[in-house]
């Protein structure tokens, strides 16, 4: 079992700690895969999350990023989950969106993006970070991630877009990497 230390990771940042995870030697020769979790209402529900209150409450999150490796079965490399990492997809899935946020769960799309996509297109200046009393999170140590060809965290976000990769609902998402 890995912690965050041992990776780059800042707390809030999912979408830039992720796209660090793609380029993790240590998980060279895995297939790879991003997927965003999301909802039109911008308002997820996860369980056994670092950010949470106390560790029997959820959290609310806009949006979250985390990564699925394949080395026979799926596991998930999530920075921000108190379950462990990497944990099996299904341990994940089951225990991250349990019954109690069913209603929630219902609402919820995964998008899912080939890491190398991934990694050659996605670019953050960081912008839905601040607000005019500066920083909601204080950034990571490293400089903003701008590839040549950008697509931006929206873009990764918009659930109603067809692309990048593919969008699934919850029921198929832990049909296909449970």
């Amino acid at each position: 079992m890995n912690s965050e230390s041992d990776f780059r990771y800042t707390p809030f940042y999912c979408e830039e700690n992720v796209w660090h995870l793609c380029l993790e030697p240590r998980l060279d020769g895995m297939r790879k895969v991003v997927v965003f979790i999301s909802n039109a209402q911008r308002n997820c529900l996860l369980w056994h999350q670092k950010a949470a209150d106390k560790p029997d409450a959820p959290v609310f999150w806009d949006y979250h990023a985390i990564l699925l490796c394949q080395e026979g079965g799926w596991d998930v490399w999530d920075l921000d989950t108190v379950l462990g990492c990497p944990i099996s997809a299904g341990d994940y899935i089951a225990r991250t969106f349990d019954p109690p946020s069913a209603i929630f769960g219902q609402s919820l799309r995964f998008r899912v993006v080939p890491c190398e996509e991934y990694v050659q297109t996605f670019c953050s200046d960081r912008s839905h970070m601040r607000s005019t009393n500066g920083w909601s999170a204080p950034p990571p140590p490293w400089p903003p991630i701008t590839p040549r060809k950008g697509r931006r965290l929206k873009e990764f976000l918009d659930m109603n877009s067809d692309r990048p990769g593919e969008v699934l609902t919850l029921r198929e998402f832990r049909d296909r990497y449970s």
